[in-house]
């Protein structure tokens, strides 16, 4: 009924943590919005984008923001600085900052995760979701200056 177990070696063992290892790595950092940096993350996507800015600290942000398209340019990594810089506009400060990510940014990670959006979406496409969104939060903030006028 049951089957004597095969001893392990040691070079299993390694070999279990060295996996164990690299997968809490890539987990640190999707919690850390630093999944798109890493390089067992190969291709960029709508979720790895909002991934990004729903769990980036501040300075992550801010270095995204600063970063701008890279030579090629690529349409993810334009649209991620883009996002990033209006994240932070729409947060304003350090200490508001996780609150507009759970309030609009985590809910769209988990549609995106759950198929409600589609995960081929286009890099201009997310940039209006994520765009129409922060205007939402600016808007329901005192002094938040509300969505742009349409022009």
């Amino acid at each position: 009924m049951f089957r004597k177990r095969r001893k392990r070696s040691d070079g299993d063992a390694r070999r279990r943590d060295a996996g164990t290892e690299a997968m809490l790595a890539a987990v640190e950092e999707m919690l850390t919005g630093r999944l798109v940096l890493g390089q067992s993350w190969r291709e960029r996507d709508a979720w790895t984008c909002v991934n990004a800015l729903g769990h980036a600290d501040w300075d992550t942000l801010r270095a995204f923001a600063a970063e701008g398209p890279r030579r090629p340019a690529q349409p993810w990594d334009t649209v991620l600085a883009f996002l990033a810089a209006e994240l932070l506009s729409t947060a304003k400060e350090p200490s508001r900052l996780e609150q507009v990510q759970r309030r609009e940014l985590i809910p769209l990670e988990l549609e995106l995760l759950a198929g409600d959006v589609p995960a081929t979406v286009s890099p201009a496409r997310l940039a209006e979701v994520v765009q129409a969104r922060l205007a939402h939060t600016r808007g329901s903030h005192p002094g938040g200056g509300g969505p742009p006028a349409p022009g």
